[in-house]
């Protein structure tokens, strides 16, 4: 994959989600030199900004989110099998499919890795018009995670049928953690990388103060300087999944990218965007989507039940009434005349 980096010094982060870091003259802080770097991968525009000028932080943190599009044998992240087919990880990457089939349950199946032959079919954004309903119907067929089968001691994945596996939904949360893991290991103690919708934010800022996360507004999703509000935070993840950036429209319908593994279509939800605050970028990610899946009233119960197990910090959620509700001990400020915040 094509991969560019470059050093500047900058005063925001303009993409999905901005991040306001380093100082600034007129509140009286100190001014730091931010060193920021670009790069693309996963399909994603892709940031670091950190504090301090040392060689080669930008190619780690881009090698580190690149592999992830090397996730399988075949070189993607979305992988079809067949029955009895095994498949032999690394210790981390089995992980990560093992967290994604704890999310499954947790969700009662709203989010799933294995509904690969279905997105594999609408392939969104690129498709311009939806299947036909009998493939949907036959592709659900073969999707449940209850369909794959561990093996702890050789870190491999059995499919018990035909199927696959899709780490679409919960691949940027594990990548943005992967990268600042090698960037505290290569001595980079404090910064922001962003992965599209994926902010991960680690140590303090040279004023020893929070980082302040803004989340775009799903209302405006062409405008990058359109916001919902900000989240204070440090050492987090900060993921936003939403129904109004990846789509295609036919026939005057609007088909986003978020497939609900029960029924095999986009999901019809009353929720415009879940952003989802957690320790882990993977569950931060995973659950982002079932959210949106869920709806608001059930999505309401399970982030509760989500911040009582730890998995996550809070979430923020839109609904399609332009109701903004926040869950959980995290700092949210509503920026935006265009919503309303439940109180």
């Amino acid at each position: 994959m094509k991969k560019t980096v470059s050093a500047v010094l900058v005063a925001a982060l303009a993409i999905s989600l901005l991040v306001s870091c380093g100082g600034n003259k007129e509140d009286g802080q100190k001014t730091n030199t931010v060193e920021k770097y670009s790069f693309f991968a996963l399909d994603t525009d892709c940031s670091l900004t950190v504090y301090e000028k040392t060689e080669g932080l930008a190619e780690i943190a881009a090698d580190e989110v690149a592999s992830v599009n090397n996730f399988f044998e075949n070189g993607k992240n979305i992988y079809i099998a067949e029955k009895g087919e095994t498949l032999s990880l690394t210790e981390s990457r089995y992980a990560l499919l093992k967290k994604g089939v704890e999310i499954y349950g947790f969700t009662s199946g709203a989010f799933d890795m294995t509904i690969a032959p279905v997105s594999y079919l609408w392939n969104i954004p690129d498709s311009k018009t939806p299947p036909a309903a009998e493939e949907i119907s036959l592709m659900l067929s073969y999707v449940g995670s209850d369909r794959l089968e561990f093996n702890d001691e050789e870190h491999s994945v059995t499919f018990k049928s035909f199927g696959g596996i899709d780490i679409g939904g919960i691949a940027k949360g594990y990548a943005g953690n992967a990268a600042v893991d090698a960037l505290k290991k290569a001595g980079c103690n404090a910064g922001v990388l962003s992965l599209g919708g994926n902010v991960v934010v680690w140590g303090e800022k040279p004023d020893g103060g929070d980082f302040t996360v803004a989340v775009k507004s799903p209302l405006n999703a062409d405008f990058a300087s359109e916001y919902l509000g900000t989240i204070r935070c440090r050492d987090v993840s900060v993921v936003t999944s939403g129904t109004y950036e990846r789509f295609f429209e036919y026939e005057g319908e609007r088909y986003h990218h978020i497939i609900d593994p029960s029924t095999g279509y986009p999901a019809e939800t009353d929720v415009l965007s879940a952003t989802v605050v957690s320790k882990d970028g993977a569950y931060a990610d995973a659950l982002a989507t079932a959210f949106v899946v869920l709806g608001y009233e059930k999505s309401s119960a399970y982030i509760e039940a989500a911040i009582e197990k730890g998995y996550i910090e809070g979430a923020v959620l839109v609904n399609t009434r332009c109701r903004v509700s926040v869950f959980g001990d995290i700092d949210f400020e509503l920026t935006s005349g265009d919503f309303v915040k439940d109180e």
